[in-house]
């Protein structure tokens, strides 16, 4: 961020015990910022960000948890970009038995040092990216190459990173596997 502040992100979590608990539908963004007087960083919570449509399991239709939310700025803290890695409910053009788990990177955006932030994400549909479909396609061949031995479909998995340049623009460090039904 500009000059004296910070920013973190982190999941609503409601606990259920002394280490346990469910990460919920939604994120806090919070800001910090420095102070002379006290030699601190005092910390509130800018905002909440609700995690829409979010894909539910088919036994007990609980959502899925998302996983890996970030924040990142450019240097000069004009720009700043969250990515996270959820599986929004959409997967009835696959029909209902064929429900697919698909994580993709979702992304939130400010353009004025974090005053605003982008009211819905944008979300990476990995699906319409060749060059990973066919990537994660290679992968899953059977040793002749000739039988698709997975989905085919890529999703996001395990951690991440993002960073953002000096023109705005972020860039999202991550593995690609294939989804699982």
């Amino acid at each position: 961020g500009l000059p004296g502040e910070f920013w973190t992100v982190d999941f609503a979590y409601k606990p259920s015990g002394a280490e346990t608990g469910t990460v919920l539908d939604s994120f806090f963004l919070w800001k910090g910022t420095y102070t002379d007087n006290n030699d601190r960083v005092q910390w509130q919570k800018y905002r909440t960000f609700e995690l829409k449509n979010l894909f539910k399991t088919p036994d007990d239709n609980e959502p899925y948890i998302p996983g890996n939310v970030n924040i990142a700025f450019s240097p000069d803290g004009k720009w700043g970009w969250i990515s996270l890695f959820a599986d929004q409910d959409n997967n009835d053009a696959e029909g209902e038995d064929n429900v697919i788990w698909d994580a993709q990177p979702w992304f939130w955006y400010t353009n004025d040092g974090g005053k605003t932030w982008s009211e819905d994400p944008m979300i990476l549909n990995l699906r319409e990216m060749s060059g990973i479909v066919d990537s994660i396609k290679t992968q899953y061949l059977s040793e002749g190459g000739d039988t698709l031995l997975s989905t085919g479909i890529p999703m996001v998995l395990g951690d991440n990173d993002i960073i953002v340049d000096k023109n705005g623009n972020p860039h999202l460090l991550c593995r690609f596997a294939n989804a699982s039904n």
